[in-house]
């Protein structure tokens, strides 16, 4: 709703990108749940055929990896980038907060981009959003958004409704 009145293309490019990611981290559990009853099968048919069982763990372990891959690194960055990008314009939120978020979640695609290609030792990639979310979640829980900006908003949306 707040996204909504700065910029309602944005607001619903967001609203769908957190969609999908939900989504994504759903199908992401779909497979690692199948791995209990295929190892429930496994056991019961005892040691006859282990390769089958092994390449259908193999399987269900990689769609699992590329679900988790496209949520997070795909939607979730997308999201991110979109929620920065309207509180950098907005001003609702000091301009670091905003310019760090975007930027970590560039470092972020870059983590999952790398990741696709089997480049695994960039784990620091993922710490600039991780920390930036957490000090964001404190200063909207300490500060807020900024008075100024809010107000400005409602005048504005008052505005459009005269209009």
């Amino acid at each position: 709703m707040l996204l909504k009145k700065h910029n309602e293309t944005l607001a619903l490019g967001y609203a769908g990108a957190r969609i999908a990611e939900g989504v994504l981290f759903t199908v992401n559990v779909i497979p690692i749940l199948t791995l209990l009853t295929l190892s429930q099968e496994f056991v019961k048919a005892g040691a006859l055929d282990t390769s089958y069982y092994q390449t259908s763990g193999t399987l269900l372990l990689a769609a699992g990896d590329w679900a988790f891959l496209l949520g997070f690194g795909v939607a979730f960055t997308i999201s991110a980038h979109i929620l920065n990008f309207t509180l950098y314009k907005s001003k609702l939120v000091p301009r670091w907060i905003s310019v760090w978020g975007f930027v970590g979640a560039l470092l972020l695609w870059v983590y999952y981009l790398l990741q696709a290609f089997s480049i695994v030792q960039v784990d620091i990639l993922f710490i600039p959003i991780a920390v930036q979310e957490m000090v964001f979640a404190v200063w909207l829980i300490v500060k807020g958004f900024t008075p100024y900006s809010m107000a400005y908003m409602s005048t504005k949306i008052i505005m459009n409704e005269i209009n």
